[in-house]
């Protein structure tokens, strides 16, 4: 999950219109609601010019995984805030139901984000938990392709055989500080509740998550910022839970994604080695091989960068290894300083 910036997408003109029409109905149909009260048949949110513009804000990736959903299934438009029902467990351990849920919020803009399926419904998954011992990923780790772990890694679905299944999957379930949900827009116009789940337009998940080798996520260590968000541990913890960051074939599909990283980062640093051996002699021959190593440089440095671009999958996991190594060096073309 990245930060995404509302900001930069037009407001969709239907939510304006029909989402309007459809929101003071629905505060009509259940002005005298509980629990029994049919679900208003909500249809605002599912316009075209929303999916629309949802896609093209997260560039066709997951709001919540940043996997991208765009080339192999449709886009669950999803309630952040959940519009008929509202699940939670109690301090009890008890399963809890609330009818209704944000319903004014069903067409609200700043509530809808694009889904996977995944993470939008609630499925049993194969999950991976961080060991205790794990060390964040760093651009130190694979140094060669004699080291590359994948060669003597089991399959996936191999792997999968050791792991027990769990439900995961955001759907209905919101969780809040102490259960304290605001249940009719009046209350919600005045106050707003504590959060315990990460919002991509809200809140700045580089300061909550972080990635550990074999592509796990796990909270960000609260000594790392000089001034962590507050309840930053426990939204983490939720996150990671009610979205499914963790789910085994969503690690995988990173890890993967991580190993090519690596091998361009390996890259970078054996040309970078080049250069120090060729920089002592100045002759012809050593000038056109600068030359073309610079070009490669270039080349591998730029296909860096294009990792961390937002449109790009798993983008923040992506930025924490690259910058971390960009940080560190000394290139050949200017910028960084080796630690």
């Amino acid at each position: 999950m990245i930060h995404v910036d509302r900001n930069k997408t037009p407001f969709p003109k239907s939510l304006g219109t029909t989402g309007v029409k459809e929101r003071k109905k629905a505060l009509a149909h259940y002005k005298n609601a509980d629990s029994s009260t049919k679900a208003y048949p909500f249809k605002a949110y599912k316009g075209d010019d929303v999916k629309l513009a949802l896609d093209r804000l997260f560039h066709g990736k997951c709001a919540y995984c940043e996997a991208v959903y765009a080339s192999v299934q449709p886009m669950d438009v999803e309630h952040w805030r959940p519009k008929g029902e509202i699940k939670f467990i109690d301090e009890n351990g008890k399963k809890k139901s609330l009818k209704p849920g944000y319903y004014w919020l069903a067409a609200e803009w700043s509530n809808l984000l694009p889904s996977c399926i995944d993470c939008n419904r609630q499925r049993n998954q194969h999950d991976i938990v961080p060991p205790s011992d794990a060390v964040a990923i760093t651009s130190t780790g694979i140094r060669t392709p004699e080291e590359d772990p994948d060669q003597a890694r089991p399959l996936p679905s191999e792997r999968d055989l050791i792991l027990e299944k769990i439900g995961r999957g955001k759907k209905n379930l919101f969780p809040v500080l102490d259960d304290a949900y605001i249940r009719n827009p009046e209350d919600f116009k005045k106050e707003s509740e504590t959060v315990l789940i990460l919002h991509p337009c809200e809140d700045h998940p580089e300061e909550f998550l972080q990635f550990v080798e074999g592509a796990i996520v796990r909270p960000l260590p609260a000594n790392v910022l000089e001034n962590p968000p507050a309840n930053q541990e426990e939204k983490a913890l939720c996150s990671i839970e009610v979205y499914g960051l963790n789910r085994s074939r969503l690690v995988y599909q990173r890890e993967e994604h991580l190993l090519e990283i690596k091998a361009h980062l390996y890259t970078v640093e054996q040309l970078m080695k080049f250069f120090d051996t060729i920089q002592t002699r100045k002759t012809k021959r050593n000038t056109k091989l600068r030359q073309i190593a610079t070009d490669l440089l270039e080349h591998e440095m730029n296909t860096l960068r294009r990792y961390c671009r937002p449109e790009r999958p798993f983008a923040l996991m992506a930025r924490q290894v690259i910058n971390d190594f960009f940080e560190g060096i000394h290139s050949p073309l200017g910028g960084g300083e080796r630690r």
